[in-house]
């Protein structure tokens, strides 16, 4: 016999998720055997003297799998090198010949970064160029030590040069240097992609450098996921992250480590990402995540379901030229992921952990009303009309305290005496603050992240392992996410290589699903004692506690919310299997052809239950015994439980052509791609029937009730039911199930190709050709053709430009406009039935229609132009990005008044259009750049309007403007906020409005004409400051953003909602009109539907809060190796911390949601 309590049901539940995750483990470690088990690097033959740098580059690339990239000051044919190596490791050849030729260099994957060596005094701050003489020219001193970055792995061919002479040199490959200098001298520390670092000797023989990456460096690179490109080849607009920005961001949520990050990407509300403004109505709204080259497609593949711990670098395509080449899903933009790869070498492993509390919800924040208040208002209520609250009480349903007590006085049943000293009793009592007191708790959220890579020159691995915990403000709310990553790159000759992607993503969800606050407590409620001890009590309807008494077999209706939360629950898991890969040949050093796709596969799983025991089943079950038998039941023992399966297969496949080709010295540069692709997303997803009398622990239900026959017989049987009515508490009843299909299809053909000349002009151009399933009926919108042009101009490298290039670096001038596309995934141009529910009367089936037929139904389109400079000041010190935009989207699809002899009031067309245009600048700086302390800020300024250009919306009423969340009106912003303009109240407490000619008029006598426009829905001005400090080991990071020029809806008294903080300011007495602006209270006052729209409590949204503060901390070097690591990094960051709103607004604008986390965290690199 099972006990049905709290610890078996954890017990069970923990037993499952350990089957879940020993599925997940093992599958986890059959991919990780795929990796080579050796990491030794390759050895090369050389033998040349006196020829060009370029042709012993070019051999080292034929006869390995790296490729070089080098500037422009760097001339690879003027450069005569002489090399003589016989089977030696490639990266000993590097080192060596690149240090004799006073190279920098700098491996990155396959990729090898070259620059000339920094010489002494070269673009060096003024209080280097002239140094002290020294005392004794004699002196020297051997300086020694290693070079490392921030992961602790030492950097190899990094250049260490003395500034006071001409002596250097270059580290090895673990990072090591030595150098004969003198005792003041000052050693500049410099590797490709890494910040620069002064150090004075001051006499010391041991200097161990960190060196931080150059984030503006290292985001120089664009990933656009079909080719990789240089900042300064390219035509559109690009942001990028890097890896080292997302290490400093703690918290569990991917897409908010995003915010503050990029110009134009911006974080809505309700947490989805934006770039540069809404582009459709009823089509997609949220840009394409690309995943390693391939998009993400199918329901919940979205950015959370990638590692951000095994993000190498993000790329964000803004503007046509950009995202054009992903054609008609690209109007929304596209984040371009690409996740690490492993580096030639020794096996290295890390491991990131971080532990998160996020402040307890506060009741106060909710603006609920005070006890006392909540009493006067109800005894207020009552005295309106006292038959009402009688004729509920003898229908069998459920009175508040206060209410009950009110008619027991009004009908004798209590005197007056008892009834007003129990309710003065009730006025103590404060149910929220002990739900907030020993109920709630602080969320908090675990994460824990693995990965382990290296291999040989033939066979790289990366594996990555991460899990997430989160645990909400009530027991049994939580949330998990398993994600493992397995990348393989496998190159067995210099022209074949072969990328094998794998990544399962296995999340679980349990969310309480007792819904208790106003349904079965009310704000006096007595909840615990003095001493925290719960006290049971029965909610049930007063008439209805002795009624149960009357009866045998019943259960116990004692009820207490903190027992419910494990009694009632859903849960839900969702496991997908994401693989992939791609092959390339390489034809020749200018021709490549490449394929590969991916393919997922997903599983999901939801199951609401209601357990036996829980109080709404008891509940149930009482309510459904039989008033003429007493063992008979219409409701059997046992829990209920309801649910729905889905299945996700989602494939993409892709092939394609590379051209690169340089003449003439890289005079001429042409590059150039085309490819195809084909994909497919079918989802699939069933709800099943209501099961009654289930039982968790044996798996089983009760097969004899039957809920059709339970809903076709409900208004036969109700009668011989204790109440006489079905049993509130059970919920609806699903009997027969649906099921719910789709399938999605597209194919796509695109070319890509862009020329720059003598290093100072490019031009770039795609066009890119889609087709769906979703459009075609007419044949001429089959097709959908989307295309893109740009242009840069390289001013600074013009000749005339030299003489300024020691205070402007860069000045690069963008151009480019194109046509990209959208789709909904919702509306069709054939004819689409939707089927409705059994109906009991007609014993049949009804039908509608979902989709009218439209054959000239078809894709979204949406036209930018982006115009952008690139600059940089005093060697780099000051960046500065401006870029202004233009996106008009055209033939949206919105719904349009149609005839209505058509048969329908409505249809779906192209008919709306939306303008958006905005601005964006970015401006960053190194403040410091000394020894020891180092400081450096950026400021992102985003700005968009945007304007519904057309529009046919059926506008017949004023509250068709009044929307909470912003309505749709040409000629004005999407989403817009409007209101009713409020007059105050008159002498009866009723409010008054002004119409359009400014007379005060009753809401019933408003129209569309009144309504008055207030601004955007959403900031039409985003900001961010960051500011990167760090002294010695530590550093310190912090970001402000600000977003502007939005309004929301502030909570009020309606008239109705006796539950708000002014219910006790509101009108009760003539003259109050001239003190309050809240109305009398009125049991189901119509001006709940038009007071909330008013002006008056429309408020701006102006926010400045300090998003993110972190504070880390790198032990020394010595430590890490006294532990055996090779290094140990500790943080802490604190999150949403305070802010900062508009006068007179007392609430965070950005929500409950937004409430100050803690973190605290360790890496570790082994």
């Amino acid at each position: 016999m099972f006990v049905f309590n709290e610890t078996t049901i954890k017990t069970y539940m923990n037993n499952r998720i350990l089957s879940n995750w020993r599925i997940v483990v093992t599958i986890f470690s059959f991919l990780l055997l795929m990796a080579p088990s050796g990491a030794f690097a390759q050895k090369i033959s050389l033998n040349f003297k006196d020829v060009p740098l370029k042709v012993v580059l070019n051999k080292i690339s034929e006869v390995t799998s790296y490729r070089f990239v080098y500037t422009s000051k760097l001339d690879v044919d003027k450069i005569i090198v002489s090399a003589n190596f016989k089977e030696v490791d490639v990266n000993k050849v590097m080192s060596e010949l690149f240090s004799s030729n006073n190279i920098s260099y700098s491996i990155k994957g396959k990729q090898v970064a070259l620059a000339p060596l920094k010489v002494a005094g070269e673009n060096q701050a003024p209080s280097y160029e002239k140094q002290k003489p020294r005392v004794d020219e004699k002196e020297s001193v051997t300086v020694q030590g290693i070079v490392t970055d921030g992961t602790g792995l030492g950097l190899p061919g990094a250049s260490v040069k003395s500034v006071t002479s001409n002596k250097f040199a270059i580290t090895d490959l673990e990072g090591k240097y030595t150098i004969n200098t003198y005792p003041d001298d000052i050693l500049v520390f410099y590797s490709l992609g890494m910040k620069e670092q002064k150090v004075s000797v001051n006499r010391r023989s041991v200097l161990n450098i960190l060196l931080e990456a150059d984030v503006v460096k290292l985001s120089d690179v664009i990933v656009t996921g079909y080719q990789t490109l240089s900042k300064e080849r390219s035509t559109g607009s690009y942001s990028t992250i890097t890896s080292e920005s997302l290490s400093n961001k703690l918290q569990p949520s991917f897409q908010s480590m995003l915010e503050g990050e990029n110009a134009g990407v911006t974080i809505s509300k309700s947490g989805s990402i934006v770039i540069r403004g809404l582009s459709t109505i009823m089509g997609v709204k949220t840009p394409l995540i690309v995943v390693d080259g391939y998009p993400l497609i199918g329901n919940g593949m979205d950015i959370e379901s990638v590692n951000p711990d095994n993000v190498e670098n993000i790329t964000i395509l803004k503007d046509a030229v950009a995202a054009s080449i992903y054609g008609a899903r690209a109007s929304n933009g596209v984040i371009v992921i690409t996740t690490k790869k492993a580096q030639t070498g020794k096996v290295s492993a890390s491991y990131k952990g971080t532990y998160g509390i996020t402040q307890k919800l506060k009741f106060a924040s909710l603006n609920y009303a005070p006890v006392s208040d909540y009493i006067d208002a109800e005894i207020d209520l009552f005295n309106q009309n006292p038959t009402s609250y009688l004729t509920s009480y003898n229908s069998w349903n459920t009175l508040t305290d206060v209410q009950y007590l009110l008619l027991a006085k009004s009908q004798s049943w209590m005197s007056a005496t008892e009834a007003d000293s129990k309710i003065e009793l009730l006025r103590k009592n404060d149910a929220l603050k002990e739900i907030e007191k020993y109920m709630l708790k602080s969320e908090r959220s675990q994460q824990h992240s693995i990965s382990i890579s290296g291999g040989t020159e033939k066979n790289l691995f990366n594996a990555s392992l991460k899990l997430n915990n989160e645990s909400g403000n009530l027991d049994n709310n939580t949330n998990s996410r398993f994600i493992a990553d397995i990348n393989n790159i496998w190159k067995p000759t210099k022209w074949f290589t072969f990328k094998f992607l794998s990544n399962i993503n296995y999340t679980k969800s349990v969310s309480s699903g007792e819904n208790f606050y106003g349904f079965r407590i009310n704000p006096y409620t007595d909840l615990y004692t003095d001493s925290g001890e719960p006290i049971l009590y029965n909610p049930a309807g007063q008439r209805r506690i002795p009624e149960y008494d009357k009866y045998s077999l019943m259960k116990s209706m004692l009820y207490h919310p903190s027992e419910e939360l494990y009694l009632q629950y859903t849960n839900n898991q969702n496991l997908q299997i994401r693989v992939g890969g791609d092959v390339t040949l390489k034809i020749s050093d200018e021709i490549s052809v490449s394929g590969g796709g991916s393919w997922v596969k997903g599983m999901d799983n939801t199951k609401t239950v209601k357990l036996g025991e829980s109080y709404l089943m008891r509940s149930a079950y009482n309510d459904g015994a039989s008033r003429t038998s007493s063992v008979k039941r219409y409701i059997p023992d046992g829990g209920k439980l309801d649910g729905s399966r889905g299945s996700l297969e989602t494939w993409v496949m892709r092939g394609q052509i590379n051209f690169q080709k340089s003449l003439d010295n890289n005079k001429h540069r042409i590059t150039a791609m085309v490819g195809s692709e084909i994909s497919k997303d079918t989802y699939e997803t069933m709800t099943l029937p209501t099961y009654l009398g289930y039982n968790p622990i044996s798996a089983s239900v009760n097969t004899g009730f039957d809920p059709y026959e339970y809903n076709k017989n409900t208004n036969n049987i109700k009668g011989d039911m204790l109440f006489q009515k079905a049993p509130a508490n059970l919920g609806s009843i699903t009997y027969g199930g649906s099921i719910t299909v789709r399938d999605s299809r597209f194919a796509g053909w695109y070319a890509n190709g862009s020329y720059e000349l003598n290093n100072k002009y490019i031009i770039s151009g795609s066009a890119r050709l889609d087709l769906t399933n979703f459009f075609g009926t007419d044949p001429k919108y089959r097709y959908k053709p989307t295309w893109s042009i740009g242009g840069t101009y390289k001013l600074s490298e013009e000749e005339f430009f030299k003489s300024y290039k020691h205070i402007v670096n860069r000045m690069n001038l963008r151009g480019s406009y194109g046509v990209n596309g959208n789709i909904s995934l919702n509306h069709f141009p054939y004819l689409v039935l939707s089927v409705g529910s059994y109906n009991l009367n007609t014993n049949g089936i009804s039908y509608g229609i979902s989709s009218f037929p439209n054959n000239q139904l078809r894709w979204e389109k949406t036209q930018i132009i982006n115009l952008g400079a690139d600059f940089s000041f005093l060697n780099d010190k000051i960046r500065v990005t401006a870029e202004y935009y233009s996106k008009r989207s055209s033939d949206l699809i919105a719904s349009d008044l149609v005839d209505y002899t058509t048969g329908a009031y409505t249809l779906y067309q192209n008919i709306g259009s939306v303008l958006n245009r905005g601005y964006e600048l970015t401006v960053a700086g190194d403040i410091s750049s000394t020894d020891n302390f180092k400081w450096n800020s950026e400021f992102i300024l985003s700005a968009n309007n945007s304007k519904l250009l057309t529009y046919n919306a059926n506008l017949t009423s004023i509250l068709n403007y009044t929307t909470t969340s912003g309505s749709l009106v040409a000629n004005y912003p999407l989403y817009g906020i409007w209101a009713i303009r409020y007059a105050g109240l008159d002498n009866t407490g009723k409010p008054l409005y002004y119409n359009s000619a400014g007379e005060k008029i009753s809401s019933g006598n408003l129209s569309p004409a009144d309504a008055k426009y207030i601004g955007s829905s959403t900031p039409t001005c985003e900001l961010a400051l960051k500011n990167n400090l760090s002294y010695k080991n530590f550093s310190l990071s912090i970001m402000f953003i600000a977003k502007l020029g939005g309004y929301f809806r502030s909570d009020l008294f309606n008239g109705a909602t006796i539950n708000s903080r002014y219910v006790g300011e509101r009108w009760q007495n003539p003259g109050d009109e001239n003190v309050t602006i809240y109305p009398k209270l009125i049991s189901g006052n119509v001006e709940s539907s038009y007071l909330p729209n008013s002006d008056v409590f429309v408020v701006s949204s102006n926010l400045l809060k300090l998003r993110d503060i972190t504070l880390s901390y790198d032990a020394p070097s010595a430590f890490s190796k006294a532990l055996g690591l090779k290094g140990v990094k500790l943080y802490t960051q604190g999150r949403n911390l305070f802010y900062f709103t508009a006068k007179g607004v007392d609430v965070d604008p950005e929500g409950l949601y937004s409430r100050p986390q803690v973190y605290f965290g360790v890496s570790i690199n082994l």
